[in-house]
């Protein structure tokens, strides 16, 4: 692999799923985190990605509440990360899928049923996230994932 990625994820304050399915910030790509409360107690549940063009989170949104979101006890929050490379690389479709398959490897969030034991590192990155990250850690480092999976294998 070539030299590490630095990237910054900039997490908008969660909104109510009915805000944020006609926010502003409901159009690019990137990456985003659906969390619900339930019995005063916050929960992450799915960590998902757009990172094709012309393909905007509102439309993925549209199909988690068709497929799952709908079934969810509680109030469902929804936050958006807009993607910031720190040193002008590319967003590839690589490049946010590899930061996808981190943050669900790195926090095994409970509807997410691919990525948390392995996925395709296509880039050594190292991710900060900022802003109101909720559950996200401040810092994750697929270089720590390559170690995990080749000591478990």
């Amino acid at each position: 692999m070539s030299y590490i990625k630095n990237i910054t994820i900039q997490w908008t304050y969660p909104k109510t799923f009915e805000s944020a399915y006609y926010s502003d910030d409901s159009y690019g790509r990137g990456v985003y985190q659906i969390t619900r409360v339930f019995g005063g107690n916050e929960s992450l549940l799915y960590i998902g990605l757009v990172k094709k063009e012309g393909r905007d989170f509102y439309k993925r949104l549209e199909e988690h509440k068709k497929d799952w979101l709908d079934n969810v006890r509680g109030k469902v929050y929804i936050r958006f990360g807009k993607l910031e490379p720190r040193q002008g690389f590319t967003l590839s479709e690589e490049v946010i899928e590899t930061i996808e398959g981190a943050l669900i490897y790195e926090h095994e969030p409970k509807e997410n049923t691919c990525k948390r034991n392995t996925y395709t590192i296509h880039h050594d990155m190292l991710i900060f996230n900022e802003g109101f990250r909720g559950y996200m850690k401040p810092q994750v480092d697929t270089r720590k994932h390559e170690t995990d999976y080749n000591d478990r294998h």
